[in-house]
């Protein structure tokens, strides 16, 4: 289902791949000059250039987490703790700026169910599980609510995760990496494989580091 992020190598965009590598390292993180979202497996696929997150691309990051990433200036986002006195879990959420968006924000469209977002999870992993044991073995991770129980490894950038498809009031695909004694779940919600957040979400994911310092 997931493949893994690839570099597009056509002889016509070797010198914008060379130069869109310098600057992400330049600016310390890791994503491929062109990345080509071929990580749902199907047949949409839209490619970003390094040029045009490094240029158009909001940057979001979290020193105390260690974590950082870009995503497009469409986007609203939102950042909070939710956890408790036993685990702590911090949740940044990425949805489209429109009015009707802003009004469910804002409490203004009463009945309206939440939009579908681009989200990023970060729970502490007191246990020190694998990523794989905790998507199996912790309710957080919504894996009971895949219809096929089916995980797998994928690559993502320089980074391993564990993959897999949820559906809950929207489809869901999510990715957990375990990192600097943590857990981090990247999730987009949809409602078709078609729906432009589904597609936005691979760039965003391909931008993550957990490295930072």
């Amino acid at each position: 289902m997931y493949e893994r992020i690839v570099e597009h190598k056509t002889k016509k965009r070797a010198a914008a791949a060379v130069i869109g590598i310098l600057v992400a390292v330049a600016v310390g993180y890791y994503v491929s000059p062109i990345i080509k979202q071929e990580l749902w497996g199907d047949d949409n696929v839209q490619t970003y250039t390094g040029a045009d997150i490094q240029n158009t691309w909001k940057s979001y990051a979290n020193a105390a987490l260690r974590f950082e990433f870009k995503y497009p200036i469409r986007y609203y986002l939102e950042e909070r703790e939710v956890g408790n006195a036993e685990r702590s879990h911090f949740v940044v959420t990425l949805t489209e700026d429109t009015e009707e968006n802003r009004l469910v924000r804002e409490g203004k469209s009463p009945g309206r169910e939440g939009p579908v977002a681009i989200t990023l999870d970060v729970f502490q992993n007191i246990e020190n599980l694998s990523a794989d044991a905790w998507v199996r073995g912790m309710s957080d991770s919504n894996f009971k609510l895949s219809p096929d129980s089916k995980a797998s490894t994928v690559q993502i950038g320089p980074e391993t995760a564990v993959a897999y498809h949820w559906s809950g009031l929207y489809e869901a695909d999510s990715f957990v990496f375990a990192k600097n004694g943590l857990i981090y779940m990247a999730t987009v919600t949809y409602i078709t494989p078609e729906d432009q957040t589904r597609l936005d979400a691979a760039g965003v994911f391909a931008t993550l580091n957990f490295d930072l310092r």
